[in-house]
């Protein structure tokens, strides 16, 4: 007998049936895997090594939520922890991270991440 392949979009409504989850909100459980993990300071390589897919799966989820594109290398601390440091005020949260150069967009990130978060929070009560 011959396997047929799903396609992702059919995978996505078979489960949305069955656990009467709407396919809008396994979009952004699938798109918060990735983006948590770059809210924690890891870099695109080893987000894309640890859940398996491209560099460049990582950055189009990144480009969903900002213009920011990730780290080339993890860094030595966690920007999800530091913007709830800093209250999510930005001028607090750049002081936090002493204006590192080319963080410029992590700001924006992280309030989309935080937006996308308590959306999910809302939903499943997990995050």
């Amino acid at each position: 007998m011959k396997k047929m392949a799903l396609s992702p979009d059919k995978v996505f409504d078979l489960i949305s049936k069955a656990t009467k989850t709407p396919v809008e909100i396994l979009d952004k459980l699938a798109l918060f895997a990735t983006v948590d993990l770059v809210a924690n300071g890891l870099s695109n390589e080893i987000i894309a090594k640890k859940i398996g897919i491209d560099i460049s799966d990582v950055e189009e989820d990144l480009a969903k939520l900002s213009d920011f594109t990730g780290f080339t290398e993890s860094v030595s601390f966690s920007p999800y922890f530091i913007f709830n440091q800093a209250n999510e005020d930005e001028n607090k949260f750049r002081e936090l991270l002493e204006n590192q150069k080319g963080l410029d967009k992590l700001y924006v990130f992280m309030v989309q991440y935080t937006k996308l978060r308590k959306e999910l929070n809302e939903f499943y009560g997990i995050t």
